[in-house]
């Protein structure tokens, strides 16, 4: 563990939440804290449970049972609030199931049919592919590389990029506000975007092990490519090209970096045994806080994959 992330143990703040054992077979709970830290929501997903538990440190806390045997987990921010949403996906079905945070409704949407023997995959990409703030459903097939988009704005499309034993990973590596089509390959150690601006491929290579952390750590409005791994971040910058190494977490911790200060940049954030920590970058300092148990999935506000 390094130096740094072991002094921050003092710094935790403690946040009371004491309804997680209420939930009900089909239900929710809600309670109310207190804590002086910035107005953010923070996730957790339980998959044996399957209750997602959400926690505000202005500050409130939820409790909800969302989706089924077999769905793959798809948070993100499908209404446009700046808080992710809890949602799952269903590769055999289809189907999105959707808890929005705005007015705590849940919607299922069809989309998408089952895969075939030709698609091998169903992988859900959520992103805001159509610049309008919300999120977009879509899933990528690793058998075909097929991109199926739903804009929330309205329409959808097919788009080919990647296959088999490649990893999408979309974000807004142009700046132009729409998530880009991106995959990486570890074979190659090579990241493949289609720039939604002018539309023109670009391969770098970057090579990755562990998780795959792509946002703007710089502050540019574009996207690095960024790899956690063991407690070290890598992070190469939009701007210059170079990459940079920062130790912030330990070998046991889950990258679970966002803007979690809202200064338009995304801070580096961690997730250990109970614990989040967040290093903000407008140099407020450092926020730690106790949300989760043994077993739970944290859910950051930037999309994390696997890069193998």
């Amino acid at each position: 563990m390094s130096t740094t992330f072991a002094k921050l143990t003092s710094a935790f703040v403690k946040i009371a939440f004491f309804a997680m054992l209420a939930v009900a077979a089909s239900g929710s709970a809600e309670a109310v804290c207190t804590v002086e830290v910035k107005e953010t929501a923070y996730l957790m997903y339980n998959p044996v449970k399957g209750v997602w538990y959400e926690q505000s440190d202005a500050c409130s806390f939820t409790a909800v049972r969302l989706g089924e045997k077999g769905d793959v987990i798809a948070p993100a921010d499908y209404d446009g609030d700046g808080i992710v949403d809890m949602a799952a996906m269903n590769p055999a079905k289809g189907s999105w199931t959707i808890r929005y945070s705005r007015s705590g409704t849940i919607e299922t949407i069809a989309f998408v049919a089952a895969e075939s023997k030709q698609q091998m995959s169903n992988t859900p990409v959520p992103a805001d592919y159509d610049g309008d703030g919300r999120t977009d459903i879509a899933v990528w097939h690793a058998g075909s590389g097929e991109w199926h988009i739903a804009a929330s704005s309205g329409g959808a499309r097919v788009a080919r990029l990647g296959g088999i034993g490649d990893v999408p990973v979309p974000a807004d590596y142009d700046g132009d506000g729409q998530a880009d089509l991106a995959v990486y390959s570890p074979a190659r150690k090579t990241w493949t975007v289609i720039n939604s601006r002018s539309g023109n491929t670009e391969s770098t290579i970057f090579a990755a092990i562990g998780k795959l952390v792509p946002a703007d750590y710089t502050g540019d409005g574009k996207a690095d490519l960024a790899v956690f791994d063991k407690g070290t971040w890598s992070i190469r910058s939009s701007e210059t090209g170079e990459t940079e190494e920062n130790i912030f977490g330990s070998e046991g911790s889950v990258p679970v970096p966002g803007d979690h200060d809202g200064d338009g940049i995304a801070d580096l954030a961690v997730y250990t045994d109970g614990r989040w920590v967040v290093e903000l970058s407008s140099g407020i300092g450092i926020n730690g806080f106790e949300f989760g148990n043994e077993g739970d999935i944290p859910v950051g506000l930037v999309q994390v994959f696997s890069a193998s």
